[in-house]
């Protein structure tokens, strides 16, 4: 697409960037952030010394935020791609794909804007 103009590739693929995207849009909690993973999963962002846990390496790398409900970098992580997942599928001629994409990531923006954001 913007490299490669490779139209067959992001057909072929695109199906499976959809279900990433769904998978992202069911961990969204009652007011519409990214919620808490799944136990097995490991939801590192960075190694940042604060947020070290002490329970071993997979609770290290974690936003405070997370152990709260919410994973707000997530949520702004999953927005970024919904766009970018939109514009793959304006590429291969999935319009309503790409306008739910982005009415999704406005939505997640909104919500970050509404909780995570104090106003400094």
């Amino acid at each position: 697409m913007i490299y490669f103009g490779d139209g067959k590739l992001v057909k072929q693929y695109i199906g499976t960037v959809d279900g990433i995207l769904d998978h992202f849009d069911s961990l969204l909690n009652e007011i519409s952030l990214v919620s808490q993973f799944d136990e097995e999963m490991w939801p590192f962002v960075d190694w940042v010394a604060e947020w070290h846990g002490s329970t071993g390496l997979q609770s290290m790398g974690i936003p405070r935020t997370h152990w709260n409900g919410a994973a707000t970098y997530n949520s702004l992580i999953y927005a970024f791609v919904l766009q970018q997942a939109a514009d793959l599928c304006d590429f291969v001629h999935r319009a309503d794909t790409a306008t739910e994409y982005r009415r999704r990531s406005r939505s997640l923006n909104e919500a970050v804007n509404a909780h995570c954001f104090d106003g400094d």
